[in-house]
């Protein structure tokens, strides 16, 4: 029956007229849902059914899904470990005995990955915090990294193939084995944005990330 107001649904959850399996529905949900798994609602399905003070009315959202849970936690290690170990990766390269005098090309790609780089570490950890609040832009933003990572990924490797086997990273008969790493190391990189774009795409997700 419907349509009641929220502020109705937990003062009837206050009086024990409806349960913690009552199933309620609202506008932007994919599917019904017990009222012990929305978040707004939980609360006053453990309250005493008598003498407990009213709710305050709060904004009516599933609870949020273990996936979003999960990549949101993820989006933020990658994130952060990526911003710690990009510093690190520029000195050791530029270190190497190959590096003393490089390419202009090698130090323009070089320089513009990072910075890409950077600003895609960043992006990752803001959607990472994002979907833990269950933001509906975190969710828009993982998609965009995530299709975005798989695109930049493939340019990366075509390009250090390139540099590879143009000398720039030294003789290409000495490079033949980084660059069969590189190339290996690229698709398992792929693996994670591809499955960010997969679980953000589910409806469960999509019905949850809505604030």
């Amino acid at each position: 029956c419907g349509p009641v107001s929220q502020a109705a649904l937990i003062e009837l959850l206050h009086q024990g007229t409806l349960g913690p399996a009552t199933q309620v529905w609202t506008q932007g949900m994919e599917n019904w849902h017990e009222a012990s798994t929305i978040n707004s609602l939980a609360p006053a399905v453990l309250l005493p059914s008598q003498g407990g003070p009213p709710l305050a009315a709060q904004s009516f959202y599933p609870a949020r899904p273990t996936s979003v849970t999960v990549f949101g936690i993820l989006n933020i290690v990658f994130g952060g470990l990526g911003l710690l170990c990009m510093p690190l990766g520029l000195v050791a390269m530029f270190a190497m005995p190959h590096f003393g005098n490089p390419d202009a090309w090698l130090k323009v790609w070089l320089l513009l990955s990072s910075a890409i780089g950077f600003v895609c570490t960043v992006l990752l950890i803001a959607a990472g915090i994002g979907l833990l609040y269950l933001k509906a832009w975190a969710r828009v933003l993982s998609l965009g990294y995530g299709w975005f990572a798989i695109v930049w990924g493939i340019i990366g490797m075509v390009v250090n193939v390139g540099l590879i086997t143009s000398g720039a990273y030294g003789a290409p008969r000495d490079a033949v084995g980084g660059m069969m790493g590189g190339v290996f190391g690229g698709l398992v990189g792929l693996i994670y944005p591809i499955l960010l774009i997969v679980f953000m795409r589910r409806p469960n997700v999509k019905s949850a990330c809505t604030r």
